[in-house]
């Protein structure tokens, strides 16, 4: 079951996670040698500040009290964020209608899009995560 401080809670740490994980794929299309892995580093970084922008999106309309804080989950692969996402918003999007509303299974959806398509790209590229 999932209550109204447990998806605030979500949505924070989704937005937190992806934005570090934003950041460092920003970091590493900078600094890395023109190539495939650089492609998908910027790609990344798109994609994951769409992952943000959708957390975040949802923010607004959670009632919530202003103390509520998170901290990233730390992974050493983005391929393992990935996955970890992926399964955390099908569980989310599964989630009965009274405990999760229309428009946050919608938000699910459209992140689940944008990892999918992150990982077609990865593995079009031929770059293993």
């Amino acid at each position: 079951m999932i209550d109204i401080v447990d998806l605030h809670r979500r949505c924070l740490l989704g937005s937190a996670e992806a934005q570090s994980w934003s950041d460092r794929c920003a970091s590493d299309a900078r600094s890395s040698e023109p190539g495939s892995g650089q492609r998908l580093a910027i790609v990344a970084t798109h994609a994951l500040d769409n992952v943000t922008a959708l957390w975040q999106s949802r923010l607004p309309s959670i009632p919530h009290d202003d103390s509520a804080s998170v901290v990233p989950r730390d992974r050493a692969h983005l391929g393992d964020y990935l996955n970890e996402l992926r399964a955390e918003i099908t569980e989310l999007e599964n989630a009965s209608e009274p405990d999760v509303d229309p428009s946050t299974k919608r938000m699910c959806r459209r992140i689940a899009c944008e990892v999918d398509l992150l990982l077609e790209e990865a593995n079009r590229l031929g770059v293993d995560l």
